[in-house]
């Protein structure tokens, strides 16, 4: 079986680092935090399958999954996408609070503009194969959901999760 390689791509604060942390505790290599080795031209051991998290934009820059992909299969990857949905409303109020914008409607059509960006660069990117995950299932299910997650793309992963999810959407719609 080829390495895998997996793209989690979702707007900002969309549940990108978590989906990562979850392949990154079925074995995959990668970085679970906004820091990606990848990204500085650090090397997989030779034998991982990995993990990249991209979120769109990736701090000022709108990443392009076509040419990742790409990249990543004619270095003898299997690439796979991982689209991560969160409500808008959530989404949203979550990208002010961590400073990603300090607008509703910035943040709205940014939100907007990632999707779009993101669905169309996945079907571009032909030979990606691609699953979406939302972050409400993973609230709701837990480990369940993040070991079917895996099993997606990776049927004979061992996934050893044990970090607990938080509902990190409900103080949105307290009173």
């Amino acid at each position: 079986m080829p390495r895998q390689a997996v793209l989690v791509l979702g707007p900002e604060s969309s549940g990108t680092r978590l989906v990562t942390r979850i392949f990154l505790a079925a074995g995959y290599w990668g970085d679970g935090d906004h820091a990606q080795r990848l990204e500085n031209g650090e090397t997989p051991p030779p034998s991982r399958n990995i993990v990249w998290r991209k979120s769109y934009p990736h701090g000022e820059n709108w990443p392009n999954a076509v040419e990742l992909a790409r990249d990543l299969r004619d270095k003898g990857f299997d690439v796979h996408a991982v689209v991560v949905m969160r409500d808008s409303y959530c989404c949203t109020r979550s990208q002010k609070a961590r400073g990603h914008s300090n607008d509703k409607l910035k943040s709205r059509d940014a939100y907007r503009k990632a999707m779009l960006q993101i669905f169309k660069q996945v079907s571009e990117a032909l030979l990606v194969s691609w699953i979406t995950v939302s972050y409400s299932e993973l609230i709701l299910r837990g480990a369940r959901a993040a070991k079917k997650l895996v099993e997606q793309i990776n049927p004979y992963a061992k996934l050893d999760f044990t970090e607990k999810i938080v509902d990190e959407n409900l103080k949105y719609y307290r009173p």
